[in-house]
C-alpha cells in the first residue's frame, strides 16, 4: 500500500499491483495521516473477510458476502 498527499495536501492510499497498475484507492482525501491509515485499515478488514459468489443461473451476478452477512 502507498499513502501519499494529494494536489490539496491531503492523505490518500492506493494499491498497486506488480504490473504498476492501481487496483483499489481510497477514493476521498483525508486532512490527518491517522484518518487516512484508519480508512486503509477499515477497507482492508473488510475486503480480506468477504467472500465472492456467483449468483446461480446468472454469469453476471455476483454478491460480495461476510462472514457476518451481506455487505450493503
Amino acid at each position: 500500500v502507498e499513502f501519499y498527499r494529494d494536489k490539496r495536501g491531503d492523505w490518500r492510499w492506493r494499491i498497486r499491483h506488480r504490473n504498476g497498475r492501481i487496483t483499489a484507492e481510497s477514493g476521498e482525501g483525508y486532512r490527518r495521516f491517522e484518518a487516512a491509515l484508519k480508512a486503509f485499515r477499515a477497507n482492508a478488514l473488510w475486503t480480506t473477510r468477504a467472500v465472492v459468489t456467483r449468483s446461480v443461473g446468472d454469469s453476471a451476478s455476483y454478491t460480495l458476502q461476510l462472514d457476518s452477512g451481506v455487505l450493503p
